[in-house]
């Protein structure tokens, strides 16, 4: 409804349904198809359309063509900031990039746990750190477990 009297308010002189006695049953296809996005995305669209400079009120297609897209950005810019949001933190937690890893990393370092639980090297001892350093890098220490002079 909100959406139609803004409309309304955009285009004064073009009420489609202004005589209209189907005038619920308009505000209820409009609200059934919209409901699908978010509030904030069909306004954008309602924006969009009018930022367009349409003469003509618009058809609810239109609308939801401008709802489709504008959710399918939004969609890819939360993606797309989530996956920044990932390396961000696999950097603060590894405290180097990631590519300083081998490949395979994980596997490797389950193997390693066990040779020392299997008592085929010793924690620590120079075989040990050659392993570790294989594994996530020359730089990174095995005292600490940090990358650089720590």
């Amino acid at each position: 409804m909100q959406l139609l009297t803004y409309l309304a308010l955009a285009y004064p002189m073009q009420k489609p349904w202004e005589n209209d006695s189907r005038f619920e049953e308009i505000v209820i296809v409009w609200h059934n198809i919209l409901y699908v996005f978010p509030s904030h995305i069909a306004k954008q669209a309602v924006d969009n359309y009018l930022h367009q400079g349409k003469a003509f009120y618009p058809s609810l297609a239109e609308i939801v063509s401008l709802a489709d897209e504008a959710w399918r950005r939004e969609v890819e810019s939360n993606r797309t900031d989530n996956i920044q949001a990932e390396r961000d933190a696999a950097k603060l937690l590894f405290h180097a990039p990631l590519n300083t890893f081998a490949q395979g990393y994980p596997r490797k370092s389950v193997v390693l746990i066990r040779k020392v639980i299997d008592r085929e090297i010793k924690f620590m001892s120079e075989d040990w750190k050659q392993e570790f350093k294989a594994i996530y890098g020359a730089d990174c220490s095995p005292e600490t477990g940090f990358f650089g002079t720590e």
